[in-house]
């Protein structure tokens, strides 16, 4: 799973610049002990509590994966579970490590364009819109970005969409997610060439700077344009677009969610699209949602849903 999957609590962040608050301080690391077996019990017990910060069930097949980890932190600090738990649960304390236990549990999995089909209907989208809106401002958002090639992903989207109407790119991409470290990574916009998988090279030349062997930087013409935020989806925010986004993009997190806690995410963002928005999803994760408002776009190979208009506008 991608670090956007685990939406966490995260210190305020500057929409614009996506710099997020200094973090509490972890807890104190003493002399590192053997790791200690959990008591099936308390691992349930962590478990529990771990749902109820991030929403995240975790299945099955990763629990020994989850567990050793856990066990192993608890040998690192020298705590026992008790007084582990104690610390986890304080707001002071409990807010920084909650995030290095992110960082070791998550997979980080993440690449460019990596719904081909939905990232080709996002072109036409803004080709489109641009062509008969001219040159007003779009508002995107990428929601559980990880280490940002989705965000940068619709930033080239969107660029090209304004270039094939004919008009100068008037738009913002802010990506979110709950991953310090991955936002970290991702305001740098500096990659592997291998992060672009089987995306055109040959069409994207013109916005990569190589810096080093293997490894290339966005341009500034597509850093100017994306954002990062530290975000929680369950807190139900809404500190940047205020008046809503024009495309939401969720791909590749409401699968990790019990499906009460999928629809309750997705009937949020429906409220958060402007009107004539988009909210793309990824294909079979909202097959038993039925969005009250929101019509169905007719298309074989993506999930996506348009706020109508009011009538007579």
């Amino acid at each position: 799973m991608k670090a956007g999957n685990l939406p966490l609590p995260a210190a305020p962040a500057t929409p614009t610049t996506g710099v997020v608050a200094s973090e509490p301080r972890l807890l104190g690391i003493a002399d590192s002990r053997p790791a200690t077996a959990l008591e099936n019990g308390q691992y349930r017990i962590w478990a529990e509590h771990f749902e109820q910060r991030t929403g995240i069930l975790i299945h099955d097949h990763r629990e020994p994966f989850v567990r050793r980890e856990l066990e192993r932190r608890l040998g690192e600090l020298g705590l026992d579970f008790e007084t582990y738990l104690q610390h986890l649960l304080q707001p002071a304390s409990g807010v920084g490590e909650w995030r290095h236990l992110l960082d070791r549990l998550v997979i980080k999995e993440t690449r460019f364009f990596r719904h081909r089909e939905s990232h080709d209907f996002i072109r036409e989208q803004v080709a489109r819109r641009a062509a008969r809106q001219g040159g007003e401002r779009l508002d995107i958002w990428s929601l559980g970005c990880s280490t940002g090639e989705e965000a940068y992903s619709l930033a080239l989207d969107a660029l090209a969409g304004f270039e094939t109407a004919g008009h100068a790119p008037e738009f913002a991409v802010i990506g979110t997610d709950i991953s310090v470290s991955a936002l970290r990574e991702a305001r740098t916009g500096v990659y592997p060439l291998n992060a672009l998988g089987t995306a055109d090279r040959q069409r994207l030349t013109r916005f990569m700077e190589s810096i080093a062997t293997s490894r290339f930087r966005l341009t500034a013409e597509v850093r100017r344009h994306v954002g990062f935020v530290a975000d929680n989806l369950l807190d139900q925010r809404c500190g940047f677009f205020r008046e809503g986004a024009d495309i939401i993009f969720c791909q590749h997190l409401l699968v990790y969610f019990r499906r009460w806690r999928r629809r309750q995410a997705l009937n949020f963002l429906a409220r958060r699209l402007k009107p004539g928005g988009l909210l793309v999803v990824g294909p079979g994760e909202c097959s038993d949602w039925q969005p009250g408002f929101l019509v169905r776009e007719r298309h074989p190979d993506i999930s996506a849903y348009r706020r109508p208009h009011p009538e007579g506008k």
